[in-house]
Parts: C-alpha cells; structure tokens; sequence
C-alpha cells in the first residue's frame, strides 16, 4: 500500500509525494508550475486529478501516466470547490454556476444557476442531492434526478462548509461551518436546534460517523462528540496543537483498517495524525498540547494552500506496468487476408522448360510446397484452393498494392508453349507496357451503375493516340474552355488536377505518352 498526497502552493505549484504504508519512507514524485497563480482546490477521482483557482480553468491530470489530458473551461469566475461521486463531477465558481461533468468524455450534463458567487457545495452520499451555498447566506437544494431545485433558504450567517447528517438513509440535520461557529439546521423545520461555539475562527471541519473534527487559525485541531437522539448534544473530546500557523485543510483516509488525519498549514508542514484513536477515550485533561504527536511530517518550503490524499494499492499499479510491458512485448498476430496477400504477390509463375530435368525438379519442389500447404490453417488454405484466387498470374498483370482480394475476372490460364512471335522483342515490350485508363467526369451522369474507370482496347500506336487526344482536348475544353486548350502543357496538368473528380489524385501519365513527341 502507498499513500499519495498532492498539494497546491499558492505561487500555483503542484508538488506530489509518496509514502509506504509503514510512514518510513518519504518520495517526491513531482514538482512544477501547474498554474500562474494560486490553486485554490484539489481534488482527485480514481485515476483523474482535478485542480482550479483564480485562473478560471479546471486542468485534469492523470496520475498513474503523469500527464495532463485536458482542460475544463466553461467558468468565468475563480474555481471555488471541486467535489464528485463516482463518474460524475460537480465544479462550483464564483460565476454563480455549478457544472454537471462526465468524467473520461468531459461533457457538461447540467449547470445549476444559483445567481451570486458559489462558496461552497457538497454532494450526498447517495448521490440524489446537491447543496450549495452563496455568497448572498443563502442555501440551495437540488434534486439530482430530475436536476431541479428543491428548496432555497437564507439564513442569518455565512456558510463555508456543508455536511449531511443522516440517519438510516434519511438526511435529518444539516452542519454549517461558519465564521466562528457550527450551526445544525433540523431539515423538517429549517431552523437551527444547536451550535458549537469556538473562540477562534474556524479554518477546516470533517465529519466523521458520530464525531466532528475542527481546526482554528491558531493550529489547533478539535475532536467533538456529537450525540444525535432527541436532542443533540455536543462535547469536546481532544484537544491538541497541531501546527504552530493556520491550518488551512484537514483530511481523512483509511490504511489497514484504520483512519489517520491529514493536516497543511501555511508554515510548510504535511503532517499525518492516529488522533481518532483516541476519540472514544476520556481524559481527564482534554487539552493536550504537545503532548500528541505527528506519525510522520513532510517539510516544505512552500506556502501550501490545499491538498488532497489517496491510498493506491502496489499490486494495482505493479499489475498495470506489466499489462502495459506485455502489450509492447506481445508479438502481432497478422489477419488471415494478409497472410493471402503476401502468398499470392510472391507467388512467381510456372515456367516451364523443354528439358525433361528441369521439368523434374519443379515437380518435387511442388511436392514441397503441396506439404507446406497441408501443414498450413486449415481456413488459410481453403481459400487459397478455391477458384477466385490464382496463383499462376505474374505481377506486373495485376497489382495488389491496396486490396486483399483478388478479382474474379483474374483466373489462371492454361498454360501454352511459347512461340516465336512470343519470343520476339516487339511482343514482349506491347505485354510490359502499361493500360492506359482514363477517368472521364460524364461517364459518373450517364451510367451511375457503371465504373467510371474505361478501358482502351489494344490497337495499333497511332489510333491509341488518335483517340486519347480527341477525347482529352474535347473534356479540355468542356472544363478549362477551348481559349486554354491551346495553352502551354503545364497549365492544362494544373487545370485538370484542380478538376478531377474526388478521390481520384492523378492521370495515369497520360501527358507522358501523348507529347513525347512534342517536348523532343
């Protein structure tokens, strides 16, 4: 088990620290600037951390990659409060808006209008309700189900903090943090049925199942009973120094089966604390001093302003590097269709010779490769049997550069013994010498079922060209005007490319077989 503490400056720094969970080894993780000025919240979701202030943005980070994903930007006020439940988040501003988000798609789902700056905002346990406080001592209740507004109530005091008391799953009193004071507000009367008075004023509160946990500006943390029946009652369990400066945030987590406190103050300090131990014992002396001391501190130079903690399992993240290790080390398994391709391209032809020895030995280097065939995926080998596929066409026929199955129209041939005309130099360059397709932007109107790719039939040189020139200066005309069709060779090319139809980049070397002649 690790614990990982990230805290806020306010010159806008995110540090990161790490400790084992025997508090005996201390690890930074990082130092930088998050934001050009102070962060004013923090808070982290699973995986995700979430950070705002005075500079109107939400920047999302990642913790297990460190790196940052995005930005939330859809306040125009300082970032108040950042809380969340399960994959949704909820971002108060002093804009008088608070933001429904959906964590990995950063979606805004609502934003509730309360009209005056947000102080503060907590969502219950449940999931159902949302509480807001503003600036104008007034309390906003929304219903989360149908995220319409309940109730609205002004009272005669500042709010800072919200915390639901509830009893069997039913929301019975309401614990404001004030200025100097703790107010419980009875939700079936809305009126206040007790207070916890404090001399000094009050900085941080957490609420933890029957006891509530204060901190002052003077460092002192205060542990107080809360009895609810009938009446609720109130006392003072422990109190002790914490920090010599004002604490400025309290937080609690759980390791093996335990909860331990969290404290910053603006002297530097992150100190962790097993006063809730302590809670259910009665001292005689309930103000201790020095006498409680921190399990572990970190010191830091800084002027730390909020923090947040979480407790991250090693085998988790031990788990996750090896996934990551064997996602790079796991060899790719390549398709079926791939594997024909590379078959059927290097496939060579069969060439046969009038020598009964070298007939002989292709015939056992086919026994060969019929083995190599039979020991071969069962599926890979049907379809390279079946007859849509040939494995006796050379490559400079068809061309699979772009498409995985062969055409229908591409089938073996049975094989003839070469002649002389075969044999002659005129045959050979006619059979190396490239089909010359033209793609005309009428054919796409007149037949739509067609292709619009037209094949010249073989013909003697000089009706071949005879042909392609009558019919690219006719659609030269019809696209660039008859006054460029005259033009030089280079502007007809520029015209032409800015005109094809879409999806189609060039003209197959059209121009290099028509002015070969012309450019000697």
């Amino acid at each position: 088990m690790e614990i990982n503490i990230n805290v806020g400056t306010y010159d806008g720094k995110l540090l990161g620290f790490s400790l084992n969970d025997q508090f005996s080894q201390n690890n930074t993780l990082y130092s930088f600037p998050a934001s050009t000025s102070l962060i004013k919240t923090i808070f982290q979701n699973g995986r995700y951390l979430f950070i705002g202030g005075s500079e109107e943005l939400i920047k999302v980070y990642d913790v297990r990659r460190r790196v940052e994903i995005t930005l939330l930007e859809q306040h125009n006020g300082t970032i108040t409060q950042i809380a969340g439940h399960s994959n949704f988040l909820f971002t108060a501003a002093e804009d008088g808006k608070v933001n429904l988000w959906r964590n990995k798609q950063w979606a805004i789902l609502n934003t509730f209008q309360c009209g005056n700056p947000v102080i503060c905002i907590a969502v219950h346990e449940s999931g159902k309700i949302l509480a807001c406080a503003t600036k104008d001592q007034k309390l906003h209740l929304y219903n989360l189900m149908n995220l319409k507004r309940i109730a609205l109530k002004k009272f005669h005091f500042n709010i800072d903090k919200i915390h639901f008391i509830s009893k069997e799953d039913e929301i019975q009193y309401l614990l404001f943090q004030s200025d100097r004071k703790c107010y419980i507000v009875d939700c079936e009367t809305n009126k206040v049925t007790h207070t916890i008075d404090i001399t000094v004023q009050i900085t941080d509160s957490i609420l933890n199942q029957d006891s509530l946990i204060l901190s002052d500006a003077n460092g002192i943390v205060y542990m107080i009973k809360l009895t609810v029946d009938n009446q609720i009652q109130s006392k003072i369990i422990v109190k002790f120094v914490a920090h010599q400066k004002r604490i400025k945030q309290l937080q609690l987590f759980d390791l093996n089966e335990q909860t331990y406190l969290a404290s910053i103050s603006s002297d530097g300090d992150i100190k962790i604390w097993d006063c809730l131990l302590y809670a259910n014992e009665q001292y005689d002396d309930i103000d201790l001093k020095n006498k409680l001391k921190p399990i572990y501190t970190i010191r830091t130079t800084q002027r730390l302003t909020c923090f947040c903690v979480s407790v991250v399992q090693r085998k988790q993240a031990e788990q996750e590097q090896q996934q990551e290790q064997t996602k790079i080390e796991k060899p790719t398994v390549v398709p079926i269709a791939k594997q024909i391709k590379k078959q059927l391209v290097n496939k060579k032809p069969k060439q046969f010779d009038q020598n009964i020895k070298v007939q002989q030995v292709q015939k056992k280097k086919i026994q060969k490769k019929k083995v190599e065939l039979q020991q071969m995926n069962p599926i890979l080998q049907s379809v390279l049997n079946s007859p849509q596929y040939s494995r006796s066409i050379p490559k400079k026929q068809h061309q699979f550069a772009s498409i995985y199955r062969v055409p229908t129209k591409y089938k073996a041939r049975s094989w003839k013994p070469y002649t002389e005309r075969d044999k002659s130099e005129d045959y050979l360059v006619e059979q190396m010498r490239p089909k010359i397709r033209i793609r005309l932007p009428s054919l796409q109107h007149q037949d739509s079922n067609k292709s619009h790719q037209q094949m010249l039939p073989r013909e003697s040189e000089k009706e071949k060209k005879i042909e392609i020139t009558t019919k690219v200066m006719y659609y030269l005309s019809r696209m660039t005007g008859p006054e460029n069709a005259s033009k030089s060779k280079k502007y007809r090319e520029k015209e032409i490319q800015s005109r094809l139809m879409p999806g189609v980049n060039s003209y197959d070397g059209l121009y290099d077989e028509m002015y070969d002649e012309d450019d000697n």
